[in-house]
């Protein structure tokens, strides 16, 4: 959330980038820790997560999609454990 709270602009912005590209699924949502989650088709991006494609330019499907699939992997790496 705090990630939101500083930079809520640029998650606007964001969102109207996923919604223009036809990316959101599902209305924006909290978690029980307070993180601003969004629903797509493939998977679910937490704010951070979003800034962090703004930031580097790769808010596209291409983007989301390495996004997605790095979260995938590292929590398969964490329950492999």
């Amino acid at each position: 959330m705090e990630n939101y709270r500083n930079r809520r602009k640029d998650m606007e912005k964001a969102l109207r980038e996923f919604r223009r590209h036809g990316l959101v699924t599902g209305p924006p949502s909290l978690t029980a820790q307070g993180e601003m989650i969004v629903f797509l088709r493939d998977g679910v991006l937490t704010s951070s997560q979003i800034l962090k494609l703004l930031d580097s330019k790769e808010l596209t499907h291409e983007g989301v999609r390495k996004m997605i699939e790095q979260k995938r992997s590292s929590e398969s790496d964490e329950s492999s454990f």
